[in-house]
């Protein structure tokens, strides 16, 4: 039994170190002098105490915005900045949440951050300059046991997968920038099914199975 608390703590981890993510303090570390004690000779005046100077002033880089452009099977679309250095865009997740909807149910399932920035991170691979295709994301129980080659407890039932296209790429290319980011990452499962790739936030595996 897969616990999925504790792999979504180390693939978040993971993922972080992926996109390069690193925490950087508030302030800026500094020796702070004390002066001595000493008592001047006779005659001999204590200087002026020197001007404050003013703290230096740090800052802070700016926080990198990281994108996502998918279209689903209704042909509805969204393209959005939905995470900020560490910090998510609730309002953008709430809108990939319902593009990833189970279609055939029309009922939206829950969306892992972890399962965007993982197709983000993939997306970047093949450029911005179009949208990834989602043939299924979310789906209802009710809906997966209707698919012949879906199986029992596939991630989709828990928002964690992807069925994709990359417009103007073969699904071999898609598979391949996928293991490698899945090399990467220390995560990640990938299923090969001829016309689109599968891709999940699961344990690293991969398989291939053609469907006609």
């Amino acid at each position: 039994m897969v616990n999925v608390t504790s792999l979504a703590r180390l693939r978040r981890r993971a993922l972080l170190a992926g996109l390069g993510a690193s925490a950087i303090g508030g302030g800026v570390a500094r020796a702070d002098v004390v002066p001595s004690v000493q008592t001047p000779p006779a005659g001999v005046t204590d200087p002026a105490p020197p001007a404050p100077q003013p703290e230096p002033q740090v800052q802070a880089a700016p926080e990198r915005e990281r994108w996502i452009w998918v279209q689903n099977n209704a042909g509805e679309e969204v393209a959005v900045a939905y995470r900020a250095g560490q910090n998510y865009n609730v309002a953008a997740l709430v809108r990939l949440q319902r593009l990833f909807r189970d279609l055939r149910a029309e009922t939206a399932g829950p969306i892992p951050a972890l399962l965007v920035d993982m197709l983000s991170l993939l997306q970047e691979r093949f450029g911005y300059t179009r949208p990834l295709k989602l043939i299924s994301g979310y789906r209802t129980p009710q809906t997966n046991a209707t698919l012949p080659f879906a199986a029992p407890n596939s991630l989709h039932m828990r928002g964690m997968a992807a069925d994709i296209i990359v417009p103007g790429f073969s699904q071999t290319d898609v598979v391949n920038q996928a293991m490698a980011l899945s090399n990467m990452l220390g995560f990640m499962g990938i299923g090969w099914y001829g016309s689109f790739t599968h891709v999940d936030i699961g344990p690293k595996a991969n398989w291939a199975r053609m469907i006609n």
